[in-house]
């Protein structure tokens, strides 16, 4: 370049060189031939320098990116969640579980994965009687594969925290709750299987919930399941002709069990179904709660574990009402119970006593399919410690004036805390039965009701259902009046004491009142005035519909 530069005549310029058109002479050419050269040779070099940034810019690249994984490893590691105590860490997995696993049918499995295939035991009749034990074994490790092939393919969560990372998964492993209740609804050799697996994590009292339907439950497939766990709750869904068998379930496995359902299934929804249903104490000794369901005629005798149970659901059970009393007198401990009473028959070979007393009974819901026998109900039993009261019926409730005295006097009305009550044959007479609801918080009552103006001063005074806060009637009473009534009160709630009720204690002011009907007419603008005032106080003075009723 030196030579060039010096060589070149005092006229000529590089810089300018393909700028123009202009000739070059041989002189001025050899020149740019040799600049050529030149700037090849240091392009080369360049290029050459360049490559070598460039290796060592992906050296550089590659360990910036290794430091950030460090630094993003060790960002994990000081996570205020990776700090956690164990037992903090399995309360959370606890609350992100499933309460209930549900072993989903293989066959759905089958569908999303080719490979899986289950021999169809219907399908072995016609083959030879001389396998060998090899491939009973072959057999049995499949069936062990298609099972942990399930347990990888589950989404629930449960089986993801196994798959998020080793110390979660003894984590998750070693939490009991996770894995003590399970739901078998397909029952075969490949879902029991894997039911055994989800039980085989903890020792830990079990809930189960089997659907049996016609599967015998003593020599079938399932018995294993009674026969190695103890359970805490147990849910067979099973064939009217299959309830003898849980009778002959093992004693060690439901010694501890704490809820019981049965859902009976029958042939018929209407007709006998099930002649008889005994659930003896000395086999479910520490049952607390108890639910039973079944589509068909009450049974003739029944017998439950009435030793320490407390919550009895028999809603969708048919029963007779003297079986229902005789339920009631016989359960030291019950708290709550539910019942659907059918019309007796001559069948019943219940005694009738002269009383059947429960002094343990604080809600009461029962329904009436005919309600001519709910007057029967309210003379022969007595609820010393009841709170709540429902009674409804398909057909009206049997309503006298008797109906007011026997309430007062078996029902514990003075502090019965709530009362809801279905359609009535005869007109109830709210002043009447609010004479002595000293107690009474939530009155829920059909369109039999008669509101007198007596009855209304004294629900805006205080002086009938002083602590009445929620009042809801199938009925249409005049907007006027209703809203007069519930404003008084209020202002009755908040007078100094004396200048209140009777015996000078202020009421409790209405909170939630339905006593108009929904008439789709555009309510005047003085009343939606003081709706929108009692709502600020936090009063709801609103008309019902049907679909909300």
């Amino acid at each position: 370049m030196y030579y060039v530069m010096h060589s070149m005549p005092l006229d000529f310029n590089l810089s300018e060189v393909g700028h123009s058109n202009v000739a070059h002479t041989n002189e001025e050419s050899n020149l740019i031939c040799r600049a050529r050269l030149d700037a090849q040779e240091r392009l080369v070099g360049l290029n050459a320098e360049i490559a070598a940034s460039q290796l060592r810019l992906q050296e550089l690249e590659a360990q910036r990116q290794k430091i950030e994984r460090d630094i993003a490893r060790y960002d994990v590691a000081l996570a205020p969640h990776k700090m956690l105590p164990e037992d903090v860490l399995r309360w959370i997995f606890t609350l992100c579980a499933d309460e209930e696993i549900y072993v989903e049918p293989f066959r759905c499995l089958k569908e999303e994965t080719s490979s899986f295939e289950i021999d169809d035991d219907d399908d072995d009749d016609n083959d030879d009687d001389d396998d060998d034990d090899d491939e009973g074994s072959t057999s049995r490790e499949n069936l062990v594969n298609k099972a942990r092939e399930w347990v990888d393919k589950a989404e629930q969560p449960q089986f993801v925290l196994l798959k998020v990372c080793r110390a979660w998964r003894q984590v998750a492993a070693a939490t009991p709750e996770l894995w003590s209740s399970v739901q078998v609804h397909t029952i075969d050799v490949l879902t029991l299987l894997v039911a055994k697996w989800i039980f085989g994590f903890s020792d830990t009292l079990k809930s189960l919930s089997l659907y049996l339907s016609r599967l015998n439950l003593t020599d079938g497939p399932t018995f294993p399941l009674f026969t190695h766990h103890r359970y805490k709750k147990l849910e067979l869904y099973l064939h009217s002709t299959i309830v003898p068998q849980v009778a002959l379930i093992p004693r060690e496995a439901v010694s501890e069990l704490k809820e019981l359902c049965l859902r009976i299934g029958t042939e018929y929804m209407h007709g006998p179904g099930l002649e008889s249903l005994h659930l003896c104490s000395h086999q479910f000794p520490l049952v607390s709660k108890l639910e039973l369901e079944m589509t068909c005629d009450p049974p003739l005798h029944i017998t439950l574990p009435y030793g320490q149970l407390r919550h009895l659901d028999l809603s969708d059970f048919p029963l007779q009402l003297l079986q229902c009393l005789d339920i009631l007198h016989q359960s030291p401990c019950l708290e709550d119970a539910e019942f659907k009473i059918y019309p007796s028959n001559t069948h019943n070979i219940l005694p009738e006593m002269q009383e059947y007393i429960n002094t343990s009974l604080r809600k009461l819901y029962i329904r009436f399919i005919d309600g001519a026998e709910s007057l029967k109900m309210c003379r022969l039993l007595r609820l010393h410690n009841l709170t709540k009261l429902t009674i409804s019926a398909g057909y009206p409730l049997h309503w006298t004036a008797e109906t007011y005295h026997l309430l007062n006097q078996n029902f514990n009305f003075s502090k019965l805390e709530t009362l809801e009550l279905g359609e009535t044959r005869n007109p109830i007479d709210v002043g009447l039965l609010l004479q002595k609801a000293h107690s009474l918080e939530s009155l829920e009552l059909p369109e039999t009701v008669v509101f007198s103006v007596e009855t209304m001063n004294g629900l805006s005074t205080g002086q009938l259902g002083p602590r009445l806060h929620r009042l809801t009637a199938c009925v249409d009473l005049d907007k006027e009046m209703v809203l007069s009534m519930v404003e008084s009160r209020w202002k009755y709630s908040v007078a100094p004491t004396g200048e209140c009720s009777a015996n000078g204690a202020r009421p409790t002011p209405l909170r939630v009142v339905w006593l108009f009907r929904d008439d789709d007419i555009d309510m005047p603008e003085n009343i939606m005035k003081r709706q929108r005032e009692l709502e600020q106080l936090g009063i709801h003075v609103t008309a019902w519909d049907w679909d909300e009723w």
